[in-house]
């Protein structure tokens, strides 16, 4: 079958659906892990093992795997987290972006821009292409110091891909101490995606794009990066997205990642 939907979400992979059964009907998983009992040690166990694995897919580092409920939990969290650690850091709190970006990004800067923060847009060409010397044009052109970029690696309508490394090599041409984000949520399975070559400081996938579940993506960061949480709660994620987690469905994300990336001469 030809799916003409494919690009908005994808079906379940047959291993993925069949590895997530097996972890359902485990009565040893229903734990919280973050109990420290026997189930939640043991539900524990299986979230850290998928983080492990999603970091080794993406060439990420397991620290830097910080689960969410999907793409845009993720984007917003590296937009406005980005922006409003800078603000409690005392650095450069502006944002540049481009007016194609998914709207989990654009309406995320936007509201960022509500709340005193300077926004730039970079211009794309007639093409929806967006260089390097475009964004060093709409840096130099900012009226505050910019000290967040996000700009996918993939545009969501138009299947445009972005050179993620020269980008983000022209914005720390501008500031050394600017935070680079991409949205690679439409990227991941169809074309190669390293974290650890982009030079990235976040970048966020998503499940569904890649035939895992659904409500489950990350954001995936330097280890040491840290985030202005969305909402408070728990220490979940390690204070960076409080909720508890869903060891099962990283699991299944973990294991579509994977075969996302060995399929990938295939799926492309």
């Amino acid at each position: 079958m030809i799916d003409f939907d494919h690009n908005a979400t994808t079906s379940l992979h047959p291993e993925v659906a069949e590895a997530m059964a097996r972890l359902q009907t485990d009565a040893g998983l229903q734990g919280n892990p973050s109990s420290v009992h026997a189930r939640g040690r043991r539900a524990r166990a299986v979230l850290e093992e998928a983080r492990r694995r999603l970091a080794a897919a993406l060439r990420a580092p397991p620290l830097g795997i910080t689960f969410t409920s999907g793409g845009t939990e993720a984007d917003n969290l590296a937009v406005r987290g980005l922006a409003g650690q800078q603000r409690k850091e005392g650095r450069a709190m502006g944002l540049a972006s481009s007016r194609l970006e998914h709207p989990a990004v654009r309406t995320a800067v936007e509201a960022m821009a509500q709340r005193g923060h300077t926004l730039v847009w970079v211009a794309p060409d007639d093409q929806g292409r967006i260089t390097a010397d475009a964004l060093g044009e709409a840096l130099q052109a900012a009226e505050a110091p910019v000290g967040v970029v996000s700009l996918a690696w993939a545009n969501h309508e138009l299947g445009n891909r972005y050179d993620i490394p020269e980008l983000v090599a022209r914005a720390r041409a501008h500031d050394p101490e600017i935070r680079v984000h991409s949205d690679a949520v439409q990227a991941l399975g169809k074309v190669p995606v390293d974290f650890g070559l982009s030079e990235l400081d976040a970048m966020s996938v998503s499940s569904h794009k890649v035939r895992g579940p659904k409500g489950i993506g990350a954001l995936v960061h330097l280890a040491h990066r840290r985030f202005d949480p969305l909402w408070s709660g728990g220490q979940q994620e390690r204070g960076q997205r409080t909720g508890t987690e869903n060891p099962i469905a990283a699991m299944g994300f973990a294991l579509a990642a994977e075969l996302a990336v060995a399929e990938l001469e295939a799926r492309r």
